[in-house]
């Protein structure tokens, strides 16, 4: 009986809890808000891609233009051939100063790295030199011998 009674007492203070509640406001409105003024889009007109732009760009073959006889003529050389070296140095890289390469220097070169040395001592030791005869170090032997078989 004191459960039934225990299980109505819950039940009249959650519906007391409930009365206190309300409902939480929620507009109904649209989020997103259509300008005042439509703006009309430009149509887009297709216009053909001039690839001689890139001419001069790249290792490709480059058309040089030579006057013979009086008239132009364009002759086709390769770009490995033998001419006179560039006057104007290369460009060089930025520098903002925040470099992983260093400061105040231009692109680092990079030691080569020394190959790995056996140090003198290393086979001077005598566990070494018992190992190289051939004999196992006085305590693998001792843990070895010393444990007890768990299979039969």
């Amino acid at each position: 009986m004191a459960v039934t009674v225990d299980i109505h007492k819950e039940k009249v203070a959650r519906r007391e809890i409930g009365i206190l509640t309300t409902n939480k406001n929620t507009s109904r409105t649209h989020k997103i808000i259509a300008p005042a003024n439509m703006e009309r889009p430009v149509r887009y007109i297709r216009k053909p891609v001039d690839y001689n732009v890139l001419d001069d760009v790249g290792h490709g073959v480059k058309w040089l233009k030579a006057k013979q006889h009086g008239n132009n003529q364009t002759i086709r050389g390769g770009t490995l051939s033998r001419t006179n070296p560039p006057t104007q140095k290369p460009p060089s890289p930025p520098m903002s100063g925040r470099g992983t390469l260093g400061r105040n220097t231009s692109y680092k070169t990079l030691e080569p790295v020394k190959p790995p040395t056996v140090p003198n001592d290393y086979m001077t030791s005598p566990a070494r030199l018992n190992n190289q005869q051939g004999q196992q170090s006085p305590g693998r032997t001792a843990s070895l011998n010393q444990r007890q078989r768990t299979h039969r």
